[in-house]
């Protein structure tokens, strides 16, 4: 439904609230205009009421600052009053000794890979703390720098603070869930250099979804060759791994973006050595990628190597032009910019809502992640638990890790092919300098997504789908009939999974990560409706649990 706002109409508020508790909000906007001296109270009632010529319409500056305040004060305490329970977390830092269960990376450790505990405890001080000189007093084993643990104490001035947010604390450290998730990744790691293509007739593939499902607790699972490694939506089950958003060409103003990437050669593996690991704990970097010429997404170390270098939201800024150029119906049928007959959209509904919408979303979304990680989780990488699990396997150490997972094929392999049980990384730093639970790269996924879901019609059938060929030299025609919403589930999944290719996190980083930045565009998304002037019912959309829900100026509603 579209129209314009009545001039006298209160403004919309995006929580439980239309207005605040009684009449007093512009009390003081209000005042200082009748605290004008009497000249200037008549100059301004001339200007505003009596014009001769060209009336500037609903020209009302006191009233128009009156609303504005409710409206910001409404959307600050519907935030504010949104009241939620104590953060959990999974107790691994106190059941576990010397820290060993915790992200350390980037701290001195010692020749077991274990950190320095007082370091750590100088960590932990600085969080509590959070002022510059605490954060200078942790003593690092190398050159890399921590990766901006202050910005865990950020504020939003949009949607919820991302303080506010909960999710399930993580996997335990010596948990079955992550174990199986780590087996996951050693199959990752072997089938790097498989084309995606191939995947419903490799052996090796179907010989991974075996393995997997027979352990205790199946990552993703009940797995077959052609289900195995992908998300866990229903758009993630239908057509080629890879989201049509990320290979069709992007319409780039008067050019196109053409989407080939280089990505490193076959094989190009790091930290399978013990000396290598360490030096990488310790935060060394031991070389740099040799990127080579730019193919199609077609296998796992290629979508590694895509979100290895990508810019937050580049490949939401990419899915969004490629939406845009797709015409009238791809557009939401509950946009005013559809359903009007006389206008169109642009500043609101249109281009240029679109586009920031998704980029205020990637800021929004790393608040969240920064706070889940460092304030909460601290959550060690998947690098670090192959070392523990080296560790004991070798006899060097218990940790108290599943026995199974030692026993399985695809750590079996892993040691027959580089002589220890060490998790190979495609990137030479091994993982970021931040801890792994969430993902920030899933969080912006599923914040991104969720915003571009409300722009656009989710069951609007793609053109002409295509899949890169075993080489990623060329583009080939499938016949699946794809739609909007499969796809951009699809694509969050391949980007929050994408970086499992590369080793540095796990599955669980990846699925709750989506649903943590879901929560945060819906909390957007409810501000920006109580911002439209035209009459707008909400934005309407699919979450990645297949609900549908509504969110409009009154919120979230099924």
């Amino acid at each position: 439904m579209t129209g314009t706002k009545d001039q006298n109409e209160e403004p919309r508020l995006a929580g439980r609230r239309r207005l605040l508790r009684g009449v007093t909000a512009g009390a003081g906007v209000l005042a200082a205009g009748a605290a004008l001296p009497a000249a200037a109270k008549g100059r301004a009632r001339a200007s505003l009421f009596t014009r001769a010529t060209h009336p500037v319409l609903a020209d009302s500056p006191l009233k128009r600052a009156s609303d504005a305040l409710r409206l910001r004060l409404g959307l600050a305490r519907d935030a504010f009053d949104a009241r939620v329970g104590a953060q959990a977390t999974n107790g691994d830092e106190a059941a576990h000794e010397g820290y060993c269960a915790m992200f350390t990376k980037a701290l001195p450790h010692d020749a077991l890979g274990h950190v320095d505990p007082p370091a750590y405890e100088r960590l932990l001080d600085a969080l509590r703390q959070n002022s510059g000189a605490a954060y200078d007093r942790i003593p690092l084993g190398g050159p890399r720098k921590l990766a901006n643990p202050e910005a865990a104490y950020d504020f939003a001035m949009a949607g919820l603070d991302g303080q506010a947010l909960r999710m399930r604390p993580a996997p335990g450290f010596a948990s079955e869930e992550t174990a199986g998730e780590v087996l996951e990744l050693y199959w990752k790691a072997l089938l790097r250099d498989r084309p995606f293509l191939k995947f419903g007739s490799d052996p090796l593939v179907a010989r991974a979804a075996s393995d997997m499902n027979a352990f205790a607790h199946t990552a993703g699972g009940p797995l077959t060759p052609l289900t195995a490694f992908r998300g866990e939506t229903a758009g993630d089950r239908v057509g080629p791994y890879v989201s049509q958003f990320l290979l069709r060409d992007v319409p780039f103003g008067n050019s196109v973006h053409v989407q080939r990437y280089a990505s490193p050669p076959a094989g190009a593996d790091w930290g399978t050595s013990w000396d290598e690991w360490l030096f990488v704990q310790n935060g060394g970097v031991p070389g740099t990628p040799d990127l080579r010429g730019a193919r199609f997404i077609h296998d796992g170390r290629s979508l590694a190597a895509y979100v290895h270098t990508d810019f937050t939201y580049q490949t939401y800024l990419n899915a969004a032009l490629i939406l845009l150029g797709l015409g009238p119906d791809a557009v939401a049928k509950d946009s005013p910019a559809r359903s009007s007959k006389t206008t169109g959209g642009f500043v609101s509904f249109g281009p240029a809502d679109v586009v920031d919408a998704v980029a205020g979303a990637a800021r929004e979304a790393l608040h969240a992640t920064w706070f889940q990680k460092w304030s909460v989780h601290r959550r060690l990488r998947p690098e670090a638990y192959s070392g523990r699990l080296h560790n004991q396997l070798t006899g060097r150490h218990a940790y108290g890790l599943p026995e199974a997972l030692g026993e399985t094929d695809g750590v079996g392999r892993t040691k027959a092919r580089q002589g220890t049980a060490l998790l190979s990384q495609t990137y030479p730093e091994g993982a970021p300098t931040h801890p792994s639970f969430p993902a920030g790269h899933a969080v912006i996924a599923g914040a991104c997504v969720t915003m571009l879901k409300a722009f656009f019609e989710e069951g609007f059938v793609l053109p002409a789908p295509v899949q890169a060929n075993e080489h990623g030299t060329a583009l080939l025609p499938v016949p699946n009939a794809l739609t909007v919403g499969g796809e951009l589930d699809k694509l969050a999944a391949n980007v929050a999974l994408g970086r499992d290719w590369a080793g540095v996190h796990y599955r669980s980083d990846g699925i709750d990560g989506l649903k943590l930045g879901e929560d945060v565009a819906l909390s957007l998304l409810a501000s920006r409706a109580a911002c439209y002037s035209a009459t707008f019912d909400g934005f309407s959309l699919t979450r990645f649990d297949g609900s549908r829900v509504t969110i409009g100026a009154g919120g979230l509603s099924a």
